[in-house]
């Protein structure tokens, strides 16, 4: 049986245990292909030299991820929060609204909850 038929959710973390040079070999990527739902994570920033914000760079820049793909990533992971309905889609709808906005007009006050450094 596959995952994404029992509604199964994958936390990956692209660097930590990547040995192998092709990034778009990675075994996220190869989860994405078969539509299973993953999010991203900084597994442990003090001990692999990351944050969120350098996993999801290297989603983009060398996996060849596009916005739909990071989109649809952070929807798998809104899925998977422990929360309430309305809580999610709060948090939903001010994605979708980043999402939304021209490039360099997205809401200052998203942006500025976001506090992973590089």
């Amino acid at each position: 049986m596959i995952s994404s038929e029992i509604d199964s959710f994958f936390e990956l973390q692209e660097t930590g245990s990547w040995t192998k040079t092709s990034w778009p070999d990675h075994p996220t990527c190869a989860f994405r292909e078969k539509g299973l739902k993953l999010s991203l994570s900084s597994d442990d920033p003090a001990v692999f030299n990351t944050s969120l914000t350098w996993q999801w760079r290297i989603a983009m820049n060398k996996m060849g991820w596009k916005r739909k793909d990071l989109f649809e990533v952070m929807n798998d992971t809104i899925d998977a929060l422990f929360a309430p309905e309305a809580q999610k889609n709060e948090i939903r709808q001010e994605i979708q609204n980043y999402f939304n906005a021209p490039d360099g007009h997205q809401n200052p006050q998203f942006d500025d909850r976001i506090q992973y450094y590089d």
